[in-house]
């Protein structure tokens, strides 16, 4: 599927009262050949998990997304992956949509709300079209 079929997809999202987690990691090695995303995640869901009351239905669809998307990263992100994007919502119907990029994304992202934050997943798309290129050589002799 094309990153504006996805956008599309997304922007079709109704807004809900349950918290909407759009997660947008650089995924790309650093010097030492490893990402280093995970200090930014645990930051800054723990940041945001705290806005929600204890036992509170929002509260309980904030912690699975965050499991769901750890697992995420732990188990199906590529190596190759320059950067992902993840949209998670459990109280609106378990709601998970990812998108490997192979475009970088610049810097670590986390934007909860009631509906997914599109901006930083158009943007790389905007910036890094895709292009042909067709060559073509030909001969010509004269007579």
């Amino acid at each position: 599927m094309s990153i504006d079929e996805c956008l599309d997809r997304l922007a079709d999202f109704a807004p809900t009262s349950f918290p909407v987690i759009s997660l947008y990691p650089n995924t790309q090695p650093d010097q030492r050949g490893r990402a280093d995303f995970d200090s930014f995640i645990r930051k800054e869901i723990g940041t945001r998990r705290r806005t929600y009351p204890a036992r509170s239905p929002e509260r309980e669809s904030f912690e699975h997304d965050a499991e769901r998307i750890n697992k995420y990263l732990d188990l199906e992100l590529r190596p190759s992956s320059n950067g992902v994007a993840l949209f998670a919502c459990w109280g609106a119907g378990r709601f998970f949509e990812d998108v490997q990029l192979e475009a970088p994304i610049q810097k670590h992202r986390l934007h909860v709300f009631d509906q997914p934050h599109l901006y930083n997943l158009a943007r790389p798309n905007d910036r890094y079209k895709r292009y042909a290129v067709l060559v073509v050589s030909a001969i010509w002799q004269m007579f």
